[in-house]
């Protein structure tokens, strides 16, 4: 009889191997994170970690933590021997942990196939009172000061730590978590578990009801081998707060990406200025608030255009407010930028010495806009201009001037993604990741010695600076562009995003 105990026992710990941990963790968790393939797919890293070792930053960062804790020649080994085994491989084919209601957690994982037995042995050592329990070893920590228990177990493949709670749930069967996206990385928020406490609450139904517009939100994360994908789900309750889904559930469309100017990042969404004001007006009057945020004269969609910044550190320090382009719909174009012309004055108090103002607004002529130039105080220049039904906000003189340069539909990097973006499209966005790595990279030489006011240290910081200048070339060398765009999908907002990279 014990023999046939023992098989049966192991049978089911064999059962138990070869099922997905969501299958084997308990359902009911308001939050998780699951991750899967991270073993395989670190290989994708090689190339990028073997040139962070080469350039020396690797070095740098041990000695940099090495110092900042104080350690000694062992613990730096012990250091090292914790980092061989307890790194991504501990969840290199899978790993979850969830949380729930009650403030129990629970957590699994499945350690790469070739580190799997040197995590399983050095468990072994340290759980020194471990005992058997279906098919487990375990042992319980008490915790000291109210903390929480903590159990910790292992079998062949798979290790455990979750409080004593979640585990007896899991030791009775208690099992069968859904993950609601696919990916190698993936997060997720579900408050239903947590909406019967809605009503032992004193909340009012108002307030109650924003919360119970969120139904959930996901987010997944994949390599591939020709870049990064990701993907978000926003679920939205049609039982919530109408007035905050219409604001997170447009209709309308955003403007196209190709008519906007080209730059490092273009992106364009639908948000309802006016629609926000007065949801806004309302709460604040619900809480006894007498104010008016009145936004009526702009309109539904909104664009920004980061266009590239100089190197030199002079002309850094004269553009503070660096190169962008802001496009806002209006309804009334004359009462909208007497709006914004107003914040502008006030944003000019604060930026002048002495609260003396330097507010100055003046015409400017061009062949098909019309302009003002704003003196904001200290901050520079800024310039307004409309176009058929857009107010646009340039925060230098080189990106007013992009506005009648070349669009993003000229742009040969974008135009390799632009079939990605579906036209119904609410927000859409557009990255030259190379491009901005190299400007990060130069950046970082020019101003990052600037920090240090010790000369002793001002080689060090030299030599650190040129570094991570060519790292980040090298990772400038390896990506190219991507996109990411967002549709509505009866109460739910779905999100995808690629990001090209050559590993």
């Amino acid at each position: 009889m014990k023999k046939i105990l023992v098989l049966l026992s192991a049978f089911l710990v064999s059962l138990a191997l070869a099922q997905t941990l969501p299958a084997l963790t308990p359902p009911g968790a308001v939050a998780g994170l699951y991750t899967r393939n991270l073993g395989l797919k670190k290989t994708f890293f090689l190339d990028f970690q073997a040139e962070w070792a080469r350039l020396g930053l690797a070095d740098w960062v041990d000695q940099a933590l090495g110092e900042e804790l104080e350690l000694s020649e062992t613990e730096r080994r012990e250091l090292e021997l914790f980092r061989q085994i307890f790194n991504l491989d501990v969840v290199g084919r899978e790993g979850i942990v969830t949380v729930y209601p009650d403030g129990n957690f629970f957590a699994l994982a499945r350690p790469s196939a070739d580190r799997v037995g040197l995590v399983i042995s050095t468990l072994k050592n340290l759980l020194e009172d471990a005992r058997p329990r279906s098919g487990w070893m375990v042992q319980t920590f008490t915790g000291e000061d109210e903390e929480m228990d903590i159990l910790v177990g292992y079998t062949k493949e798979l290790v455990l730590v979750a409080t004593p709670t979640a585990a007896d749930r899991f030791f009775a069967k208690e099992r069968g978590l859904e993950v609601p996206l696919e990916g190698d990385l993936v997060f997720w928020v579900d408050p239903e578990p947590l909406l019967p406490l809605l009503e032992t609450t004193d909340l009012p139904p108002e307030l109650a009801r924003v919360v119970r517009t969120f139904a959930g939100y996901a987010t997944a994360l994949e390599l591939q081998p020709d870049g990064v994908h990701t993907r978000s789900r926003l679920a939205l309750s049609p039982e919530g707060d109408p007035e905050l889904l219409a604001l997170l559930l447009p209709e309308e469309q955003a403007w196209p990406l190709e008519d906007l100017a080209q730059g490092h990042s273009v992106a364009s969404g639908v948000f309802d200025l006016a629609g926000f004001g007065a949801y806004v007006t309302r709460w604040l009057q619900f809480f006894g608030v007498d104010y008016d945020l009145d936004l009526s004269a702009f309109g539904r969609r909104i664009a920004v255009v980061t266009l590239p910044m100089p190197t030199d550190p002079m002309l850094l320090q004269q553009n503070p407010l660096g190169n962008m382009l802001i496009y806002v719909e209006t309804e009334d174009p004359i009462t909208a930028e007497v709006m914004v012309l107003s914040w502008l004055q006030q944003a000019a108090a604060f930026a002048t010495a002495e609260g003396a103002g330097g507010f100055k607004v003046e015409p400017i002529e061009t062949d098909d806009l019309e302009a003002r130039r704003v003196q904001v105080g200290l901050w520079g220049e800024v310039y307004l201009a409309h176009r058929e039904g857009v107010m646009i906000l340039a925060t230098s003189a080189e990106a007013f001037s992009a506005l009648t340069g070349p669009t993003l539909g000229d742009d040969p990097a974008f135009q390799r993604f632009a079939a990605r973006i579906p036209a119904n499209a609410v927000s859409a966005s557009f990255t030259n990741l190379s491009g901005t790595l190299r400007e990060q990279a130069a950046l970082i030489t020019s101003t990052l010695p600037l920090m240090v006011d010790d000369p002793a240290a001002m080689q060090t910081s030299f030599a650190i600076a040129e570094q991570f200048q060519a790292f980040l070339e090298f990772i400038a060398d390896h990506v190219g562009g991507g996109v990411a765009y967002s549709q509505v999908q009866d109460h739910t907002l779905e999100s995808e995003g690629f990001w090209e990279v050559r590993w």
